[in-house]
Order: structure tokens, then sequence, then C-alpha cells
């Protein structure tokens, strides 16, 4: 999956036509070892993720 953004450890990956498991538009987001995915407007579909990196993916909190 390619790597469209990488900043405080926190790595987004996103594929142009992925609709067939998550059915809205969405991207990956990775940090050490935990795994999540989201939907544009930075609210979780699935996975964890923790708090402090999903206030700084999302600009959730």
């Amino acid at each position: 999956m390619p790597i469209i953004s990488s900043f405080y450890g926190i790595i987004i990956r996103m594929y142009f036509n992925d609709t067939e498991q998550h059915h809205t538009p969405h991207f990956h987001a990775s940090y050490a070892g935990a795994k999540a995915v989201f939907d544009l407007d930075g609210n979780l579909i699935v996975g964890t993720f923790p708090p402090k990196q999903t206030n700084i993916c999302c600009g959730m909190g």
C-alpha cells in the first residue's frame, strides 16, 4: 500500500480504489505496531490507535 505521508512516527497509507473492505473513503494509519483505518473526517472505522497519535494524525480532541 503506498505511503502518502509520514510524521512523528505515524505512517499514512491510502489506495485510490480500496472499497471492497471499507465502503467509505478512508486512510490507513500505523504507529509502533498499532494499526487503524479512519474516514476522511478522522473517525475511527476499524482498529486501535493511541489517543495522542489519533489527535496528531486526525486533528481530534
